[in-house]
C-alpha cells in the first residue's frame, strides 16, 4: 500500500513453507520517481537509508531468511 498524500507506504510479503526462492524483486508503484526514500524493514534485514523513487519503481531486491517468514517494509520520504 502506498499513500500519495503522505508520500509513504508499507509492503508486506510472505515466503511460503515450500518456497525455496529466498530473493525477490519488488516493484513499488505510486512513489515519485524524483524523490528519495528510506526503506525500513522491521527486522532490519532489508533496510536502505536512501534510494531514489525511480529505483524502487524499477525493482528493489529483498531477501527472506527462511521459509515461513514475512517481511514488513516501511517506505518513507527522506526529509
Amino acid at each position: 500500500y502506498f499513500n500519495p498524500n503522505t508520500d509513504s507506504g508499507v509492503i508486506s510479503a510472505f515466503r511460503a513453507v515450500n518456497c525455496e526462492q529466498s530473493q525477490y524483486v519488488l516493484k513499488v508503484k505510486g512513489v515519485d520517481p524524483n524523490h528519495y526514500y528510506t526503506v525500513r524493514d522491521v527486522d532490519g534485514y532489508n533496510s536502505v537509508q536512501r534510494i531514489k523513487g525511480s529505483a524502487l519503481m524499477q525493482g528493489f531486491p529483498v531477501q527472506t531468511k527462511s521459509a515461513r517468514t514475512a517481511l514488513i517494509l516501511y517506505i518513507e520520504p527522506v526529509a
